[in-house]
């Protein structure tokens, strides 16, 4: 029986609505059910609030995925502004809302394949309605099903269904449903606008997911990026511990070692004070008994004599040298200890001034030396004199 257009009603073209209506009238059903689902998980959970706070994000022209014309004649109505339920969505505009007001993620095989065997999830499912559907198209619309293609068609229709959670005994009593020609064209014309809106829809969430891809991987780069400059401000942080440690060391290294120097050189000091002052003490009394001795006329001044008294000045100016010397090698340490850098002088300055202390000190003690030697010679000078002078008296 014809019932208009090319279309031919037979038993197997009713066979082909029979499953045209399974899987638009009981997987709508189904789907629509994940999504209202869905939505009770939102904040606020109110498609009427979802809808109307959505709205510039679901009709923005420039949007990778947006609701057509007629969806949004649907979703937004004239009259009430906002659809208050999903009753009037089909599957293609129930699968396009998931994915854009959801926000469901696809599995990792996308939205235009089978997800794998073990994902048993409603999205899973419903993707697997689809590429069931798009697999099955042209031979349900086209020709006419023999029993054997309709029992192997319907019984994985029937498993897909049942995923979504679908009453295995309602689906089974539709398998014997009468249909007739114009029912049978009727499901045949939603089939084909479905499969056309449908295909759109996973158009463009395909593009969605490709968009959220592309974002993943600049967020990716991004915070490898980020990883990176933390990986070389943490390596240039241990560097500058380290470097710190490293002067820190030096540091100890260089006080420990001017300790030593400044006990050496306190040594040095009062081993040469000691000499000086014990030098001193045995010319002034060697001096007393010469002046004593000529006083009293039994001794004459003899030039052994004159060559200790030569050598005494030398050991004097060989003294000034070597305070001369101690005083170039204390500068020498300052001037190094100066050169360890900035980070070393706080800690180098307490140092260098008790050293330049010393110095001054040892100066000190050098010019009373110097002195001290002066006055010897000059009472050298005052001797020969009186010496000469007792020659001639004689």
């Amino acid at each position: 029986m014809a019932s208009g257009g090319n279309f031919v009603y037979t038993e197997g073209t009713a066979r082909g609505a029979r499953l045209q209506a399974l899987l638009i009238d009981e997987g709508t059903a189904l789907v629509r059910r994940v999504f209202d689902n869905e939505v009770k998980k939102m904040n606020p959970p109110s498609l009427q609030q979802q809808l109307k706070m959505n709205k510039s994000h679901l009709t923005n022209l420039t949007a990778p995925a947006r609701l057509n014309f007629d969806q949004k004649k649907i979703v937004y109505p004239q009259g009430i502004g906002v659809a208050n339920s999903s009753g009037q969505f089909d599957i293609a505009l129930l699968s396009l809302l998931l994915g854009i007001l959801c926000k469901i993620k696809p599995p990792s095989t996308g939205w235009s394949k089978a997800p794998p065997t073990g994902d048993t999830t409603p999205i899973a499912w419903i993707i697997r309605l689809r590429v069931f559907r798009n697999q099955k198209y042209g031979h349900i619309t086209n020709t006419a099903l023999s029993q054997t293609d309709f029992e192997d068609l319907w019984q994985e229709l029937s498993k897909i269904l049942i995923g979504l959670g679908g009453n295995p005994v309602t689906i089974s009593k539709r398998k014997t449903q009468t249909i007739d020609p114009e029912q049978a064209q009727m499901y045949l014309k939603k089939f084909k606008e479905l499969h056309k809106q449908d295909n759109k829809v996973m158009d463009l969430l395909m593009a969605v997911h490709k968009e959220l891809h592309s974002v993943k991987e600049d967020m990716q780069r991004q915070t490898e990026a980020v990883k990176r400059q933390t990986e070389e401000v943490q390596r240039q942080a241990d560097e500058v511990k380290r470097t710190r440690m490293e002067v820190s060391d030096k540091l100890d290294n260089l006080q420990t070692i001017n300790e030593d120097q400044t006990v050496e050189m306190k040594s040095s000091r009062e081993t040469i004070l000691n000499t000086l002052s014990k030098q001193q003490h045995e010319l002034t009394e060697r001096l007393t008994e010469v002046k004593e001795e000529l006083r009293e006329g039994r001794r004459t001044i003899s030039a052994q004599e004159q060559k200790q008294y030569a050598e005494t000045n030398t050991i004097g100016e060989k003294m000034l040298n070597t305070m001369e010397t101690y005083g170039k090698q204390q500068q020498e340490l300052t001037e190094n200890v100066t050169t360890s850098g900035e980070d070393l002088k706080v800690g180098q300055r307490r140092i260098i001034e008790e050293e330049k202390q010393h110095f001054l000190e040892l100066k000190t003690t050098g010019e009373e030396t110097h002195h001290t030697l002066e006055l010897v010679s000059q009472q050298q000078e005052e001797l020969i004199e009186g010496i000469a002078e007792l020659r001639v008296g004689q």
